[in-house]
């Protein structure tokens, strides 16, 4: 697909702040733009022009945050009825028309001439993203999208073009890419884990034990991050979170879609949580923000500090999150330039349990092809008796299976049955995010470094960051932490100190026991828990056992082994230490020895000469 390119010079850091050659004001053009960036204002243009607008969008969240914005505006969704539509367009002169992609067909039977307004139709990567449980929704979109003669398709993060080649709505379609000389990236710190909910629930704790993620200024200051927004696609995980770390409502706030549904999921929490609203500029942030996919795109969060984290788990269909699309428009969701956490995303991530091999993969789909080709063939000759059944069924199954079996779907708009290419397509690229964007490390920072809108580079201050989130939030065991610990300062480095540092105020007791026995002896001691609280018990205690052990022996005795074992096991027992002695040990306690035999009742035995210091 051919690209025009729009250069955007230095300076310029909104669409609507651009004047073409001519000096006149940019419009969006007919056809497809990809913005590059979010927070450009592409919306913004179309909602401050001249032009008779209706901007269609998939999520209702990110329409009820332009209108929060735009209150001159009108927004069309469940409820609002044709007869308020008509009244808006007879009272205003220059008609705003907010709506899902769903609802454009209400507001198009209001209008007497559609060739008088401009259609936008944002975040349209959705058209792909959502075909896995709403093919049918996307595909009647695009069939009211050819009847008019001005649309816009908008985003900052396309349908990669390989898909865009797959759909014929989009052949021959104008497709417009922007490139701005000012821009940022994103600091991407990849978390990859077994369990990336767990790491979900670390995040909360850290915050409410008050260990909050600081990152280093340029004038050496500190920024502490007091607040996060936790995007993660499903409800009841994000209940279950709440549940298991006893957030209160006064502590988060849960912005999900607003349906029955997950109405009912977040009722069981209690009295006191609901589905929220993103706060408005000025207004005042909870301290745990938790999203679904309803605010990935397009809406605007104003928090002075908070931090972003991503959870993705590839074994959920639904919770996948694709870097392409959906990372890029999470990055851009932070619209302050004074927070310095905008800059910083988390993503925390699994891989797919059961890897489906390419060949393999191809090989189901192809028959699945064959399956609906011969499905919709036989379904198309069934007599008018029997139809109506066939499409009560295949309705049902669409709504409980989706296209999971084929991809056969009653078209009513031409009253037949019919291949959804769309949901095709779709499955095609699920499987290319988890094969490819997730299937490991190296991996998904390619990808991400491909998009451009990151930056996995590790510089001091960001790595000292990333370095205590990471061990702020990971569910590591007290061996790995310990061992993790002693490398770093050991390595001597100043951002691995910092870094310890950081660790060392959440976990005091391994800078006591890195200070008080060394990482030699822990690492002797395997560096687990309880072999280093009997050291430490013992090295704190030494003074006092010196003293008592020094009462038992005198230079010059030569005793068995087994005889100078018992008498210090005696005085570990008086002391309440957990600890087996040995022999040896009296070398800790003022005395040097040298091996004799010494001669006892049954015959002669291993034994020391003592010698007092």
């Amino acid at each position: 697909m051919e690209k025009k390119i729009i250069k955007i010079p230095s300076g310029v850091h909104y669409l609507s702040d651009f004047l073409m050659p001519d000096g006149t004001r940019f419009q969006l053009p007919k056809g497809i733009l990809n913005k590059e960036l979010t927070g450009c204002g592409g919306t913004t243009l179309a909602l401050e022009d001249s032009s008779k607008t209706i901007i269609c969008s998939p999520r209702v969240r990110l329409l009820e945050n332009k209108k929060a914005q735009y209150p001159d505006t009108l927004l069309v969704k469940g409820g609002v009825y044709r007869s308020t539509i008509i009244s808006y367009l007879d009272s205003t002169d220059n008609p705003k028309i907010l709506t899902t992609y769903d609802g454009l067909w209400k507001v198009l039977e209001c209008i007497e001439d559609v060739n008088e307004w401009k259609v936008v139709v944002d975040e349209f990567q959705c058209l792909l993203n959502d075909s896995s449980f709403k093919a049918d929704t996307e595909l009647k979109l695009l069939e009211k999208l050819k009847q008019l003669p001005y649309v816009t398709f908008l985003s900052a993060t396309p349908i990669l073009d390989k898909y865009i080649s797959q759909i014929s709505y989009f052949d021959g379609i104008p497709y417009y890419k922007v490139e701005w000389a000012d821009k940022y990236k994103v600091d991407v710190h990849r978390i990859k884990s077994n369990n990336p909910i767990g790491i979900a629930q670390n995040i909360v704790r850290a915050y409410q034990k008050g260990n909050y993620p600081t990152l280093q200024n340029d004038d050496g200051s500190t920024t502490i991050s007091r607040e996060c927004v936790i995007f993660l696609n499903s409800v009841s995980n994000i209940v279950n979170i709440i549940k298991n770390t006893r957030l209160k409502p006064e502590d988060v706030n849960i912005v999900v879609a607003n349906n029955e549904d997950n109405e009912a999921i977040i009722k069981k929490l209690g009295e006191g949580y609901g589905n929220g609203v993103i706060p408005l500029k000025d207004e005042p942030h909870k301290m745990v923000t938790m999203c679904t996919s309803t605010a990935y795109m397009g809406v605007d969060f104003y928090s002075t500090c908070a931090s972003t984290f991503v959870i993705s788990d590839c074994n959920m269909a639904n919770t996948s999150v694709d870097i392409a699309t959906e990372l890029s428009q999470i990055a851009g969701r932070q619209r302050l330039e004074n927070n310095p956490f905008r800059y910083h995303l988390h993503f925390i991530y699994n891989t797919s349990v059961e890897d489906v091999d390419e060949s393999e993969f191809e090989v189901e789909m192809a028959l699945k092809m064959e399956k609906t080709r011969l499905e919709v063939d036989y379904l198309s000759k069934l007599p008018d008796l029997l139809k109506e059944k066939f499409v009560r069924d295949n309705i049902r199954n669409r709504k409980i299976v989706g296209y999971s079996e084929t991809y056969t779907m009653w078209d009513e708009s031409t009253s037949t049955f019919t291949y959804n290419q769309l949901a095709q397509v779709n499955e095609r690229f699920a499987y290319d995010v988890q094969k490819y964007n997730y299937q490991n490390g190296v991996l998904v920072k390619d990808q991400l470094e491909a998009t451009g809108k990151f930056n996995t580079s590790k510089e001091e201050a960001t790595a000292i960051y990333n370095g205590f989130v990471a061990h702020t939030i990971t569910n590591t065991a007290f061996t790995e932490r310990m061992q993790n610990y002693c490398e770093m300062k050991d390595s001597g480095s100043n951002i691995a100190n910092c870094v310890a540092a950081g660790i060392a105020q959440q976990h005091p007791e391994l800078k006591i026991y890195y200070d008080t026995l060394g990482s030699k002896k822990i690492k002797a001691l395997d560096y687990q828990e309880s072999k280093l609280k009997e050291e430490y018990s013992f090295y704190i205690n030494k003074a006092n056992l010196e003293h008592k052990i020094g009462m038992l022996f005198k230079s010059g005795d030569r005793l068995p082994k087994v005889e100078i074992k018992a008498r210090i096991q005696m005085i570990y027992n008086e002391m309440g230490l957990k600890k087996k002695a040995k022999a040896t040990d009296i070398a800790q306690f003022g005395f040097t020895t040298r091996d004799v035999k010494v001669v006892t009742n049954t015959g002669r035995v291993n034994g020391f000469e003592i010698t007092k210091l």
